[in-house]
């Protein structure tokens, strides 16, 4: 695929910036209810913890089985269709939990979600992928996930201010405000104009959309070994990095750092913030260096946040224990910046245009996967006991996702990598030669008028120099030459400085 070079001042395309105002809209949304939603179900619906956590876990399972459906109606029936039908179901889930009388309805009503936002995002990455070049899709999708975490942080700050768990009523505002966020970006992403980019276009003559039902051609996504190891990644990723966050930093801060809720809503709060002001300083430091060697350093951050959790267990209940507990959240919110537009951009490059729906839906099914069975691990080590063991694992963990980051590389090119290709001009110059010519002065172009009448000594090669000194009449194979290595690059540096005097 053809690298095409974009200005530096273009942050996204106007499709994408419409794409993108549509995702916030939505993320908005989303934040004011999340954070709400347990409390509501036990507090007025009357239904307990252990209930409501098994409804979540049934949640996760449902979006983890409808992304392959989603992912082969992406390529076959387009990602605009798609994305407005997700978001007018999504709306259904709200909706069912104001009305809602029974436990059920809470199954149902939290699949609904779990469902729509799944099928919503991997069809949003689809026409981003679409309609942005190669060269600026991972300064999209960094502007994503910085709009993302921006809403869903706004958005629990108005929830914050809005609910009172004396008033159901202000549980059904939170909610319409959620239905309402998806009905608005719905009705923004069926105006705007999704132009592909014009290699795009140029893709269509050498792809065709793909025969047969909904859910064939998987096969050929998952023999990719490149998406095979995305995916091990991501899995990492989700079960012991975004898992641990949501679930295991919580219990490990209020139970053994023994720092207050108010902290622990701090930490979070620092967190988004650290998104938001970073995502753009670190979206142009990601430009042009390897996409696996960004992804790397999140596991390095990972591992460095949970070693600083596990600190903050060592001196509890003080000042130090909270801000230990701040500096988790911060450097994995640090990390964050780092992988999830890289890892997108990758995805969007791998993928054939016919089946980047399905690639980028088994990434989100991926990600669901491992975000439903992570707090298993929590469960399991904290009721057991073995907290210290469990800061062990997640902090090993970050050394996995690091080792998984590089095994991606062995099976992308360096272009996927994100390295721009070398100019088709470019001529390798060899070690001896770049030592001898470091003093000379910054190289230029001439014009035609000003070419030496007689090429310069640093042109020629080893042979050509061997030759001239060679006896008249004979011809000189370098091969069977009988010089050194050592001799014959002192007599080339010899001749390229009496040829520059």
């Amino acid at each position: 695929m053809t690298q095409t070079d974009a200005e530096p001042s273009v942050l996204a395309p106007p499709a994408a910036r419409g794409l993108l105002l549509a995702m916030g809209v939505n993320a908005f949304g989303y934040g004011t209810t999340i954070p709400f939603i347990l409390l509501y179900l036990n507090t007025h619906q009357h239904i307990s913890f252990g209930v409501v956590t098994l409804a979540v876990s049934c949640a996760g399972i449902a979006a983890l089985l409808v992304a392959p459906v989603a992912g082969s109606a992406i390529d076959h029936f387009g990602a605009r269709g798609v994305y407005i039908a997700a978001a007018l179901a999504k709306i259904g889930g709200p909706a069912l939990l104001i009305v809602m009388q029974h436990p059920w309805h809470a199954f149902v009503a939290l699949a609904i979600n779990a469902a729509g936002d799944g099928t919503a995002r991997s069809a949003l990455s689809t026409m981003l992928t679409q309609v942005s070049a190669p060269s600026i899709r991972q300064r999209v999708f960094s502007l994503q996930f910085m709009l993302f975490n921006a809403g869903v942080g706004f958005g629990g700050l108005i929830g914050g201010l809005l609910v009172d768990t004396g008033r159901q009523s202000s549980f059904t505002a939170l909610f319409l405000i959620d239905a309402l966020g998806f009905l608005i970006g719905a009705a923004i992403i069926a105006f705007v104009k999704l132009r592909p980019h014009a290699e795009e276009e140029d893709q269509d003559e050498d792809t065709q959309e793909p025969s047969g039902g909904l859910l064939t051609h998987w096969r050929s996504v998952l023999a990719d070994p490149a998406m095979r190891w995305v995916c091990c990644c991501v899995f990492l990723i989700g079960a012991l990095g975004y898992a641990q966050l949501n679930n295991g930093i919580p219990l490990f801060a209020l139970n053994i750092a023994e720092v207050s809720p108010r902290t622990l809503g701090i930490a979070f709060a620092a967190a988004t913030a650290v998104i938001v002001l970073s995502q753009l300083g670190t979206m142009r430091l990601l430009e042009g260096h390897r996409r696996t060697r960004a992804m790397a350093c999140f596991g390095v951050f990972s591992a460095l946040a949970f070693a600083f959790l596990g600190a903050s267990g060592l001196v509890p209940g003080g000042a130090v224990a909270a801000t230990l507990v701040v500096a988790t959240t911060s450097i994995f919110a640090l990390g964050e910046t780092l992988w999830w537009p890289t890892t997108n951009a990758i995805i969007s490059e791998i993928a054939p245009k016919h089946l980047r729906g399905r690639y980028i839906s088994l990434s989100t099914m991926t990600f669901s996967g491992a975000m439903a069975t992570g707090p298993l691990l929590v469960g399991v080590m904290f009721d057991a006991g073995l907290t210290w063991a469990y800061i062990a694992i997640v902090v090993l963990g970050g050394c996995a996702i690091f080792w998984s980051a590089h095994k991606i590389r062995a099976h992308i090119s360096s272009v996927q990598d994100g390295l721009k290709p070398l100019p088709l001009n470019f001529v390798p110059t060899p070690v001896w030669a770049k030592a001898s010519t470091q003093e000379s002065a910054p190289p230029t172009v001439p014009t035609p008028s000003e070419q030496p009448a007689k090429p310069v000594e640093e042109s020629r090669s080893l042979s050509e120099i061997l030759a001239r000194d060679a006896v008249p009449g004979t011809h000189v194979e370098p091969s069977r030459h009988r010089l050194n290595m050592r001799q014959i690059r002192r007599k080339a540096r010899v001749r390229v400085g009496a040829g520059r005097r």
